[in-house]
């Protein structure tokens, strides 16, 4: 799904409109997937337990994702009111 709306982000930006919601919803997909990822890695390397592991450093990495692209709760704030067509 995620290159799907990869490709539709691109074809909006070459047609000069505004991938707003596309784009949040991408971000949403794209945050969430490499969290749950990073989870799976830590489970099967028990931890880690040292911060220079290189899964260790990707599961932090992660979170902080959440952060930079905009919180979870804007992101669906935003496809709500512009893909669902919700009221603000």
């Amino acid at each position: 799904m995620g290159s799907l709306l990869d490709q539709r982000i691109a074809q909006l930006a070459v047609g000069g409109a505004d991938p707003g919601a596309e784009s949040s919803a991408r971000k949403l997909i794209g945050v969430r997937y490499r969290q749950a990822l990073s989870e799976f890695r830590m489970e099967l390397s028990e931890g880690g337990g040292v911060v220079s592991n290189k899964t260790v450093h990707d599961f932090l990495n992660t979170r902080c994702l959440t952060i930079a692209g905009g919180t979870e709760q804007i992101l669906l704030t935003v496809a709500a009111e512009r893909l669902l067509g919700l009221p603000r």
